[in-house]
């Protein structure tokens, strides 16, 4: 599997390199086999003010530093190590992203766009339909961030969680580069209903939430539950099936 990270500031991007399989007893087994470094390009000279294109995003430089990794373990089809001469590589996951494309066809690699990345696109734009969620989600996470940030405030919402009859667990926060964060985020907000209502009564401070966004939560969240259970369980599913085609 091929992945990219980038900060918030796009000072810091990594090009990373998984490999998923099945072991002799049919147990998913995963490893990081590499992470490398994706450097920005440097300013031209000051006649021009104008910036270098950025070429460490490109195909051909992320199929080197791929190829790299590949290498140091044997991977890939003209391996001169490799005395069977057999393909090692099934396929590599990836996004949809064209460079990424390319890069796997440089490699001389087959290569699938991630079902679960194609949810995940699905999802995003089908929330765009749902009326004022964004706001909702906003005040949501305002809530997540006060909470993680006072001591005293988490406290005071460990003591409505008690009073209700509630675990007392933090509210987890959603990652958008998470599979399914939303899910978590959401169904711990809605699951914490009665809490997070006595601890803003409590403290005026806080988002207001009305009965209508609760309503909109919990049916976002009911809405979501079977994109979460996709992404959690498909690629195993997905990899049984593709080895039961072949005998």
């Amino acid at each position: 599997m091929l992945d990219e990270y980038s900060n918030e500031a796009q000072t810091h991007c990594l090009l990373a390199v998984t490999v998923h399989f099945l072991d002799d007893n049919y147990q998913n087994k995963h490893y990081v086999l590499g992470v490398k470094t994706l450097k920005k390009s440097s300013e031209s000279n000051d006649k021009t003010k104008k910036k270098k294109k950025c070429t460490s995003h490109s195909a051909e430089n992320m199929a080197k530093l791929v190829k790299e990794i590949l290498e140091e373990y044997g991977l890939l089809k003209n391996d001169k190590k490799d005395k069977e001469k057999k393909p090692k590589i099934f396929l590599i996951l990836r996004d949809g992203a064209s460079s990424v494309v390319k890069l796997c066809r440089l490699l001389d690699q087959d290569s699938v766009h991630c079902f679960a990345h194609r949810l995940q696109l699905s999802v995003k734009d089908a929330l765009k339909e749902v009326n004022d969620f964004d706001d909702l989600l906003l005040k949501i996470k305002k809530l997540i961030r006060k909470l993680r940030k006072s001591y005293k405030l988490l406290e005071a919402l460990q003591d409505a969680q008690e009073l209700e009859n509630l675990p007392q667990n933090v509210l987890q926060r959603g990652i958008d580069v998470r599979w399914s964060s939303l899910y978590q985020m959401l169904n711990s907000f809605v699951k914490n209903k009665q809490a997070i209502k006595r601890l803003a009564e409590e403290n005026p401070g806080l988002p207001e939430f009305l009965n209508e966004d609760w309503a909109k939560a919990e049916s976002v969240r009911d809405s979501l539950k079977i994109f979460c259970e996709a992404t959690t369980e498909t690629p195993l599913v997905f990899i049984k099936k593709k080895l039961k085609m072949q005998f």
